[in-house]
């Protein structure tokens, strides 16, 4: 009985081994997708956040023009 679970052992760990071979092989340089994914991820939240500011700018900055703010700096 021992040694059919110890064969079985020995068994999966060829088989793991067998599995995990060809990615200890693989050097990849540079980055992965998902951190390419993260990256781009950061960027357009980024880029939305900037818009949206400055879309807020313009539009008080119109109502100063309009005449429909009471407080404009100027600013």
């Amino acid at each position: 009985m021992i040694r059919s679970e110890l064969a079985a052992c020995h068994l999966v760990v060829a088989f793991i081994r067998t599995r995990l071979e060809p990615l200890r092989k693989r050097s990849e340089r540079g980055a992965s997708a998902v951190e390419w994914a993260i990256i781009a991820a950061i960027t357009v939240a980024l880029a939305i956040l900037i818009g949206g500011l400055i879309i807020k700018k313009v539009n008080q900055q119109q109502s100063c023009i309009n005449g429909t703010q009471s407080n404009c700096t100027g600013k």
